[in-house]
């Protein structure tokens, strides 16, 4: 196996680089949903209507995230075992099932959504004109919320393949395209909430398209073998396993997003709604460095854990 990244650097000096690149995106893609927390501010007349319709989506926002991070982590964390084992049959099908799996969930997931949007809409507490704006986001972002999943399980298995700065290179590209296309479509097209869900969908299309290019040239991408369906159900049972606690923890961020929407409607209004939107956008982004570690932190066990180095995992 020729010189990599995990075998050229050492345990400290491979932290950073795989911590700083993760971190950075992480706080870029954070800004993702900040910038179009700012452009909702800036709706003129609708401002706060806009702003308590993200407000309370939010707990839907977690809930799409903590189902991304499923099979995209646990993808990535495999694919370091067995880039460490050099079994490269192992690597591709679980780049492969793991690329499935990514597709099949967050496809079933927008699907739901689309069945049940009123029901959970009305659950949520929108009523009004921050229903009609909730929907006319939440209509496209169902759509994107494929395309974001996809995005994190390739950017992650970029980091996985060892080159932690292409992930952070791709995930700016599409920030900024986010922020240009918010800006055009919003204020330029005069399209209001729906223009801020056009401009993330965009973005995060771009953000895929990007990882696949990358993947291709770099001759990292997957070969379509067949698989078994039972090794199949056995490789995505193992990630599933993986990614279960980091999804979890999601989930129940989802969960205390939606007692607190439901304490503040209760107890004060949209405007306390709007509030706790951008408050917790900052507090998001104070927990991104904590995130971006453990990510880093995490693949390069793998990666040793794979190749059976125990003093180098012991370190890590």
């Amino acid at each position: 196996m020729k010189n990599n990244v995990y075998e050229s650097q050492s345990i400290n000096r491979l932290i950073l680089t795989f911590s700083i690149p993760a971190i950075f995106s992480l706080l870029i893609e954070m800004m993702t949903a900040v910038v179009d927390t700012s452009f909702a501010g800036h709706l003129g007349s609708q401002s706060e209507s806009a702003l308590t319709a993200m407000g309370l989506l939010s707990p839907l926002m977690a809930v799409f995230v903590a189902l991304q991070t499923l099979f995209a982590i646990s993808t990535a964390i495999m694919i370091s075992t067995y880039l460490g084992r050099n079994d490269k049959t192992k690597l591709n099908n679980y780049f492969q099932s793991g690329f499935i799996m990514t597709i099949v969930v967050s496809a079933s997931t927008s699907f739901l959504v689309y069945l049940f949007m009123h029901s959970i809409l009305s659950m949520l507490g929108a009523e009004a004109e921050v229903y009609e704006l909730a929907q006319d986001y939440l209509r496209i972002i169902i759509i994107s919320n494929i395309f974001s999943a996809i995005g994190y399980t390739l950017t992650s298995v970029i980091r996985a393949f060892g080159n932690p700065k292409a992930e952070a290179v791709i995930i700016v590209l599409s920030v900024v395209i986010n922020v240009v296309g918010n800006a055009i479509l919003t204020f330029g097209l005069e399209l209001g909430m729906v223009g801020i869900a056009l401009g993330t969908l965009l973005s995060e299309v771009v953000c895929a398209l990007l990882a696949v290019m990358y993947l291709v040239k770099n001759q990292n991408w997957f070969t379509s073998n067949p698989i078994s369906p039972k090794a199949f159900i056995a490789m995505s049972y193992n990630m599933f396993k993986i990614g279960f606690a980091q999804t979890t923890i999601q989930l129940l961020a989802g969960i205390t997003a939606f007692i607190v929407n439901y304490q503040l409607l209760t107890v004060g209004g949209n405007a306390h709604i709007a509030m706790w939107n951008i408050a917790n956008k900052m507090y998001m982004l104070l927990l991104m460095p904590i995130i971006g570690i453990t990510q880093a932190v995490q693949t390069i066990i793998a990666y040793f854990n794979g190749k059976g180095d125990e003093d180098k995992n012991f370190s890590s």
